[in-house]
């Protein structure tokens, strides 16, 4: 797993980030596939810090599993029952669209199924805006953040793209 939030000391920019969260509310986030012990234990730090109420979408058995091997607790959490990567990918999605959650999160499911999902025509998270995304990085003796946009999702945007 990443490093921990409780041992920030060398990462002033999320640190500094985590600070003006925490007058926020959690924010209820359907977590795709947290079939690995790095995706449900990210989510459920980010849960301790008070910064997201994970749903989990996937297969039950595989989460419940994940969480006992990593002394995960994750009684009273919402688990959505789907099958495979395609079906979470979609559940949690449906989660964003029906209301059920505010968010949607990555797990261990590959990008295309995952993007898939959010990007589908039928009750899709698609809108007439470009879709996007950005790693935020605390690089060490950087004096800002270093966000990284459209690494991966659009990988030639043209200048009236990179603008907007």
């Amino acid at each position: 797993m990443t490093q921990s939030a409780s041992d920030m000391s060398n990462r002033p920019h999320f640190s500094a980030m985590l600070e003006r969260c925490k007058s926020l509310p959690p924010l209820k986030t359907a977590l795709v596939c947290p079939h690995e012990a790095t995706a449900l234990g990210g989510a459920l730090e980010a849960r301790d810090l008070g910064l997201i109420e994970p749903v989990l979408v996937g297969e039950p058995e595989r989460i419940h599993r994940v969480a006992s091997d990593n002394g995960f607790d994750i009684e009273g959490l919402t688990i959505v029952d789907a099958e495979g990567e395609q079906g979470a990918a979609h559940a949690g999605v449906d989660c964003v669209t029906d209301g059920r959650a505010q968010a949607i999160m990555k797990g261990d499911v590959h990008s295309d199924t995952y993007l898939s999902a959010v990007i589908r025509r039928d009750n899709g998270m698609r809108t007439a805006s470009r879709t996007s995304h950005c790693f935020v990085m605390d690089v060490p003796g950087w004096a800002k953040p270093v966000i990284i946009t459209d690494a991966a999702l659009n990988v030639a945007p043209d200048v009236k793209n990179r603008i907007a």
